[in-house]
């Protein structure tokens, strides 16, 4: 929450308040990694039960399909897991006090029409349409591979909370001094008391098939986007939701 500033008070009282405002910052510190690491070992939990469960199993003797399904299985989890890790790394980096890397004019209309191209296969798998809106070609100051790894992540989220036959509704355009990509789905939607969380670290709503993401995906977009002077928010499209990405536009120097 926003900090309460600290009463300006005359001696020992002065320093009572600012010690028990020193005390609260580093327990709420130890409260948010409390909770990460309760997401976190969640979230490593459950691949490395299916993959010691299909270990097991394969010490006993199999047919042939059988033991192709249980190593399937076992490669499947250490790909989240390795997906999981590398996620929590790219965010570490996001997070950390270090200024970004240099900066380079890039068009995100460009790169969401790529990405929309690597996610075809899945695209097409769901038997999901592409509607483009809006398509300025103008450019931003950023550092290109993790602009892409942002609107990569906000294509993915849109794709699994997209009914099987629907519209994904994307957009380039600029409002004021700023360019706004945004990607819309039209599922099940976000209510307002939830959808203000979207974006923290391990927070996620349950998609249309009851599973769950470890919520890192967004996390990353939102601090890609702090990180070159824009946010990322999400609004109700009712149908749907619609997270928009907000970057300034590339001055020419």
């Amino acid at each position: 929450g926003v900090a309460t500033p600290v009463p300006q008070l005359p001696g020992e009282l002065g320093e009572l308040a600012h010690a028990m405002a020193s005390m609260r910052e580093r327990l709420e510190g130890r409260d948010h990694l409390e909770q990460s690491m309760r997401a976190l070992t969640h979230e490593l939990k459950t691949p490395l039960t299916a993959i010691a469960g299909a270990a097991e199993l394969l010490r006993d003797p199999l047919t042939a399909p059988d033991r192709e399904a249980f190593a399937g299985q076992i490669a499947e989890q250490v790909a989240r897991l390795q997906s999981l890790v590398e996620q929590l790394l790219e965010l570490s980096k996001l997070e950390s006090p270090r200024p970004p890397g240099p900066l380079a004019p890039v068009a995100p209309l460009r790169l969401l029409q790529s990405l929309v191209g690597e996610h075809a296969a899945r695209l097409r798998q769901r038997r999901l349409a592409v509607q483009w809106d809006t398509c300025d070609p103008r450019t931003v100051d950023a550092d290109e591979p993790r602009l892409r790894m942002a609107l990569s992540n906000l294509l993915a989220n849109a794709i699994d909370f997209a009914p099987p036959g629907s519209t994904l509704e994307l957009a380039v355009a600029a409002a004021g001094e700023r360019l706004r990509v945004s990607v819309r789905d039209r599922g099940p939607g976000v209510p307002p008391a939830l959808r203000a969380h979207l974006g923290e670290r391990f927070y996620s709503t349950a998609r249309p098939d009851g599973r769950r993401g470890s919520g890192l995906g967004l996390a990353i977009a939102r601090q890609v986007a702090l990180r070159h002077g824009g946010d990322l928010a999400f609004d109700d499209a009712r149908p749907g939701l619609r997270a928009t990405l907000a970057l300034p536009l590339h001055r020419p120097s």
